[in-house]
């Protein structure tokens, strides 16, 4: 398991599997403790089959102390037959705690604890300390309890979901949960619903999802953290040659696809959070026929990875990492 106590920083886990994991928090303890702030992100994971001694969530984030803050993104990740919640979060004497969960499957967590056994849980304590949660292309469905359980004697909990796959959201004073668009309440059809999350044919959640800069290989994203027809978190098949160099790179990169590029075109550039730092319109008389040849310049980015996506006519046609020397 990992146990992470940080005060101002950002901790970034990517593309971790962590199977049967058995801590006092839980396989992911995230603590952020004194006046600072810290983020936190979670990307391509596997949480699987953890546990608790505690019964705390399979990732927990836990803000206390003089104002404390943090944000938390979590992307694409599977936390699924744990102990527990698949997600805990509690602020205590003036934290404030944000979450992001996009792209993600929590489902099958189970508990012996009476309060425990929900895809979110987790509370406010000692005012004024507040939670604001932000679902979107997720599935949280057909864990032992509800998708959703907080408290709020401590101060607001505020919760927005869209364009995606929930069970019931338990109702508490002091918590608010306001559902958007494209929000469905039915059977997932995972290809097995204990072991196996990817999406049957014919599910529900298959291009229901909205575009949030993920990639995605269908008409729309799908919800959950798996893209159907894919057999890996964060995966999308491509269809077309393309080569994207030199990479690191420290002034320019150049991309070379075998796809004419039309008036639609354009190259994405993301950090580790998921914010989009560069957009660029591609023109596509810069390729003969046949193909396409641009490049991108560095400008002000700073050393370190990001993530990339080139889009023609909305439809992510390759994603990958960049690394800036």
């Amino acid at each position: 398991y990992f146990s992470l106590s940080t005060g101002t920083g950002n901790v970034i886990i990517d593309g971790l599997t962590l199977t049967h994991g058995n801590g006092s928090f839980g396989a992911l303890n995230f603590f952020n403790k004194g006046s600072s702030i810290s983020n936190l992100c979670v990307k391509d994971c596997q949480i699987i089959n953890s546990q608790s001694t505690f019964n705390f969530g399979g990732v927990v984030n836990i803000n206390h102390k003089d104002s404390s803050y943090s944000e938390a993104f979590i992307i694409n990740t599977v936390i699924a037959n744990d102990s527990s919640s698949a997600i805990y979060s509690q602020t205590v004497n003036k934290g404030v705690g944000k979450w992001k969960i996009l792209n993600c499957t929590l489902s099958n967590n189970t508990s012996l604890d009476s309060d425990e056994g929900y895809g979110l849980r987790g509370f406010t304590l000692t005012a004024p300390s507040t939670i604001s949660i932000s679902i979107k292309n997720s599935i949280i469905w057909g864990n032992q309890k509800k998708a959703i359980y907080f408290s709020a004697s401590g101060g607001p909990v505020n919760i927005t979901a869209s364009y995606s796959d929930m069970d019931t959201v338990a109702s508490a004073t002091g918590v608010t949960y306001t559902p958007g668009a494209g929000m469905i309440n039915t059977n997932p059809q995972f290809i097995n619903p204990t072991s196996n999350y990817q999406l049957s044919a014919g599910s529900p959640c298959i291009n229901t999802g909205t575009d949030i800069g993920l990639p995605y290989s269908g008409t729309a994203p799908d919800m959950g953290a798996y893209e159907s027809g894919t057999t890996g978190i964060g995966e999308v098949k491509e269809e077309n040659f393309i080569r994207i160099y030199p990479n690191p790179f420290s002034t320019f990169l150049t991309i070379e696809t075998d796809q004419p590029l039309s008036n639609n075109t354009e190259f994405l550039i993301y950090d580790m959070l998921g914010q989009i730092i560069k957009r660029v319109k591609v023109n596509p008389s810069a390729g003969r026929a046949g193909s396409a040849k641009f490049n991108i310049e560095r400008d002000g980015m700073k050393s370190g990875m990001y993530f990339n996506q080139l889009k023609n006519n909305h439809k992510i046609i390759t994603n990958g990492k960049l690394f800036v020397e």
